[in-house]
């Protein structure tokens, strides 16, 4: 066998036995709910055309604020489980939206394009300061935000958001 065959073979590998990896990690069912409300930073994000957005827009809102990039594979596997979120709670007041910590839009774009993503609200932070003014070191990060935008909980590394504890939290919040 070559060099070149062998090193196909070890890639091919690789690829295949990281993603089983992937797909068979440990998923979080719940959030992490803080003790007390904890307020917002006042921090600005873009839409995919570069307009300045706020989370302050959503008032009145129950909002699930995930923080991805797209070269991440955890980020990846979990943003088609938010985009089934937004539809479980399409008649509700609640925002499921996804900040990209990455300024390539063409990145961006062909994730979403990639995974089919139609229900979600997808941003991305022009500075990738954004994490970590929300207390986050690493994506996958998502927030829960409750109406009056508050930070009630948050969910590190990758989550199942079907999950019925997840939804049972986000329910409460509607109340």
């Amino acid at each position: 066998m070559n060099k070149l065959t062998l090193l196909f073979l070890v890639l091919i590998c690789f690829f295949y036995f990281g993603n089983l990896k992937a797909q068979n990690e440990i998923y979080t069912t719940s959030f992490t709910m803080y003790a007390s409300p904890k307020s917002l930073p006042h921090a600005f994000y873009y839409d995919l055309d570069h307009k300045e957005q706020s989370l302050s827009s959503y008032q009145g809102k129950v909002l699930v604020v995930n923080f991805w990039k797209p070269n991440c594979r955890l980020c990846l596997i979990e943003l088609p489980t938010l985009d089934n979120l937004q539809t479980f709670y399409k008649n509700a007041d609640v925002q499921i939206i996804a900040i990209a910590e990455d300024t390539n839009i063409k990145a961006i774009q062909e994730a979403l394009h990639t995974r089919r993503l139609k229900n979600i609200t997808v941003f991305y932070d022009k500075d990738e300061k954004l994490l970590k003014a929300f207390g986050g070191q690493k994506v996958p990060r998502t927030l829960l935000i409750n109406k009056e935008g508050k930070e009630v909980g948050y969910i590190q590394g990758l989550a199942k958001f079907d999950s019925p504890k997840i939804q049972n939290q986000i329910s409460k919040l509607l109340k």
